[in-house]
């Protein structure tokens, strides 16, 4: 619906995805498969639970899961 030209604010602020953007799901890392980066992603959850989290861990373990947890999306 479209008033005196004028768009409604949610069919302004959609992200249009760009090129290459919608069918891009990563490679698993060298010598990983799913069972290995699921026991990763379980560690990085158990480590977000803690009063304070090792953040030099998350972040290994964030970049490390990064394809998995693309795949699941």
């Amino acid at each position: 619906m479209m008033h005196d030209g004028i768009l409604p604010y949610h069919v302004v602020d959609i992200k249009r995805p760009r090129k290459g953007e919608i069918n891009f799901l990563p490679e698993n890392p060298e010598g990983m498969d799913d069972c290995n980066l699921e026991a990763s992603r379980q560690v990085l959850v158990n480590e977000r639970m803690k009063t304070k989290p090792n953040g030099s861990l998350i972040k290994k373990e964030m970049a490390m899961t990064f394809a998995l947890r693309r795949k699941s999306c």
